[in-house]
């Protein structure tokens, strides 16, 4: 229901990049055009990070152990499955119940750093998350003291 518009896909890409982590991205096939010029060849050449284009197991993904990290839409079965996983959690939300389940990950079970709209809006749009906003969350998540202490409560 949510489209990632290009100029978002671009921030998301040019955080992750600029936060230096290794890092699984999945895109769905009709989003492929939407990645930002050279970031494929880019990543490519430093061999470390994965981009996926379509469905993946993401249980399998998350249950793996060098897995540390979550960025999620928050909806019920990806928030079930990180804490299943023990994994933190960058709380993305975008609409609906979302909302909520970001202030459960966030506030209540102190799991994850939220980005994006903090309060529920009925509209569905993924954009104006700046990188700096998204590298902040990354680099959170993946501290060493702070992602640590939110993957021993998850």
């Amino acid at each position: 229901m949510v489209k990632v518009t290009c100029s978002q896909l671009c921030e998301i890409a040019m955080a992750l990049e600029a936060c230096d982590v290794i890092f699984i991205c999945v895109i769905q096939n009709d989003q492929e055009m939407l990645i930002p010029e050279g970031f494929e060849a880019r990543i490519e050449a430093k061999g470390k990070w994965l981009i996926i284009k379509g469905w993946v197991p993401q249980v399998l993904i998350l249950d793996h152990k060098s897995v540390c990290g979550f960025l999620t839409h928050c909806g019920w079965n990806s928030l079930f499955e990180g804490v299943s996983s023990g994994v933190a959690m960058v709380a993305w939300s975008v609409m609906a119940k979302q909302f909520y389940n970001a202030k459960l990950v966030t506030d209540v079970l102190q799991i994850g750093v939220s980005i994006g709209d903090v309060e529920w809006s009925a509209t569905s749009t993924c954009d104006g998350v700046k990188r700096e906003e998204i590298e902040r969350a990354v680099a959170r998540v993946m501290d060493v003291e702070d992602g640590e202490d939110m993957r021993m409560r998850a």
